[in-house]
């Protein structure tokens, strides 16, 4: 039995090293197969040791993914560098990948050119990787500066947003009040006014 369950762990991280290598993949299938095969194993195990000695591959590949993917690659690609930082905890591993890919997932959360579902997913893994890695003070309101500035944005522009923009919206006010309960009093109360 003890035999059994080491050669599963093997076979386990075998293919997470797979999936990883296929993130440089010139095919964009092979891509997005790995991204959402590196999103199941990261969301049902702990790989903790793995991926902090894989973290830099891992985190340039999916800053390519992000930067020259399409909707549905960078969407996953967003939603993989989320668990990626929950894996990674608070700790510096997790504070570098942050703050390597927070320009991207801002950039891509800003543009509205961007697939929609990218945007929402761009939303959501900059609150919750600022939640858990985010360093300092300075992170946090920048964070909730985008995303208040996307609300704004999308208030101003209309009234009733479009069915297409009311999930990043939604993401957008998630992100923005998980980011709430961590900040300074001084924040909360200017956010109040």
């Amino acid at each position: 039995d003890a035999q059994d369950l080491l050669q599963a762990q093997e076979q386990r991280e075998d293919k997470l090293k797979e999936d990883i290598d296929n993130l440089t993949d010139k095919s964009t299938k092979t891509r997005v197969s790995a991204l959402s095969s590196l999103r199941l194993a990261l969301s049902s195990q702990v790989h903790g040791d793995l991926l902090i000695e894989r973290r830099v591959t891992l985190t340039d590949a999916l800053e390519r993914c992000l930067k020259k993917g399409k909707d549905e690659e960078q969407s996953l690609a967003a939603v993989v560098l989320s668990l990626l930082c929950i894996q990674l905890g608070s700790g510096p591993e997790g504070e570098d990948v942050f703050h390597c890919l927070k320009p991207l997932l801002i950039s891509i959360l800003s543009d509205s050119s961007a697939g929609v579902t990218a945007r929402q997913s761009c939303a959501s893994a900059l609150g919750l990787c600022c939640f858990i890695a985010g360093a300092d003070v300075e992170d946090l309101i920048s964070c909730l500066s985008v995303l208040e500035g996307i609300l704004t944005l999308m208030h101003s522009e209309n009234n009733s947003a479009p069915t297409a923009l009311q999930g990043l919206i939604c993401n957008s006010i998630q992100s923005w009040a998980l980011l709430l309960t961590i900040s300074p009093a001084s924040c909360i109360h200017k956010t109040l006014e």
